[in-house]
């Protein structure tokens, strides 16, 4: 758990930077789990992680994998660890870094390998997209939106334009200046471009897996808070920034900034844009989910401590439950009426895309995709009469 720190990466020769890494070393060395010939050399303990999280996004479920110093037998009694994490906790800095559960895992353990996915929310101020909560038809509009664009995102997609990219981020940045001279807030809508370009390739790592993207319904965190919509991601990786590009765009097209089309658009390879960053403070790594152990000998090992799969059980559960209703979410209410709103509320009342270059975009993007569409519906016609006459 983590709350308030810089990051999740252990910083070597950083002053005044607390990572959560650099706090959960020291309190597992003071709790006896790593010997002094290993402090500060984590490489020599196998260190590894499930997900990097930067500075100002929370987390309640990552995943840290070492080889510790510890009483194997104690497993038997407490498969949880629930006793380790109890001494470890007694030396992490406050409320803000918690150790829910300590649990047996391979020889060869690396958290980041056996990660098959990762669940994100995102907490989100209703104000920013205009909601009245007064039951009004334009609520409910702005919340359809919100949700169709959130269901534009699941499936395999390539997220290009949803991350940083310096190769275009310079060369929209001059295009901008010159916009802004011109007009004020003007935004260039992009670009779409059918031939490969090799200054600017779209390979594989690019292409992302979104599992799902839903938004439930206004409510607040705590009782009498500021009411919020609770946005979450599932997928099997994200790069970065890339949930706060997605929020960012979601949330103008709820606010009617940009068109839907427009934002599928920005899903496809040929496509250039930048979309709108939200604020990180209130992003946290809800869930991550470990692969079943791969081979028999590790899965008889385990059967009876960790079972077929690292995950929290009922006391690590209850732990996290605990964490997230004693500090993290008083946090994040506190953070939802942050001054940081109403300056990226500004930012966006200052997008004005020019509108031939949004009608050229998404006119390009529409007759792409009407040639994907009947290339996809040829193949499956041949298919069919291949069937067919193989019957």
């Amino acid at each position: 758990m983590k709350l308030s720190c810089a990051g999740l990466q252990l910083q070597r020769g950083v002053e005044d930077i607390t990572t959560v890494e650099a706090a959960l070393e020291e309190a597992i060395f003071k709790a006896g789990g790593i010997l002094e010939s290993n402090r500060g050399a984590l490489h020599k303990i196998d260190w590894s992680r499930s997900s990097r999280t930067d500075k100002g996004v929370h987390s309640c479920s990552t995943v840290i994998g070492l080889k510790m110093e510890c009483v194997v037998e104690s497993f038997e009694s407490d498969p949880e660890g629930l006793g380790i994490a109890g001494e470890i906790n007694k030396h992490l800095p406050g409320q803000q870094v918690r150790v829910l559960s300590v649990q047996r895992t391979t020889q060869k353990f690396d958290a980041r390998q056996i990660c098959e996915g990762r669940v994100y929310s995102y907490f989100l101020p209703t104000s920013i997209i205009g909601l009245e909560l007064d039951g009004s038809e334009e609520d409910r509009e702005r919340l359809r939106l919100l949700r169709e664009c959130l269901a534009l995102y699941e499936g395999v997609h390539a997220f290009h334009n949803f991350t940083k990219r310096r190769l275009y981020r310079t060369s929209q940045r001059k295009q901008g200046r010159g916009a802004k001279r011109k007009g004020g807030g003007r935004v260039t809508a992009g670009a779409w471009n059918e031939e490969r370009d090799e200054a600017d390739p779209i390979t594989r790592s690019h292409f992302r897996h979104i599992f799902s993207a839903t938004a439930d319904d206004p409510t607040p965190l705590v009782p009498g808070g500021t009411p919020c919509i609770k946005v979450v991601f599932s997928g099997q990786s994200f790069m970065l920034h890339q949930i706060r590009h997605m929020i960012g765009a979601a949330v103008a097209v709820a606010r009617g900034t940009i068109p839907l089309d427009y934002v599928e658009g920005c899903l496809r390879s040929p496509s250039r844009a930048i979309m709108p960053l939200a604020p990180p403070h209130v992003l946290v790594l809800s869930e991550t989910v470990m692969m079943q152990w791969r081979d028999e000998q590790a899965r008889a090992m385990l059967a009876h401590t960790t079972g077929e799969r690292l995950t929290l059980r009922s006391g690590g559960l209850a732990a996290q439950q605990a964490f997230l209703s004693e500090v993290l979410h008083p946090a994040i209410n506190d953070l939802l009426q942050a001054k940081d709103w109403e300056w990226w509320e500004g930012v966006l009342q200052r997008i004005v895309y020019d509108e031939a270059e949004m009608a050229a975009f998404l006119t390009s993007h529409a007759e792409s995709k009407a040639r994907l569409e009947q290339h996809r519906a040829e193949r499956q016609a041949e298919a069919a009469a291949f069937d067919a006459a193989r019957a």
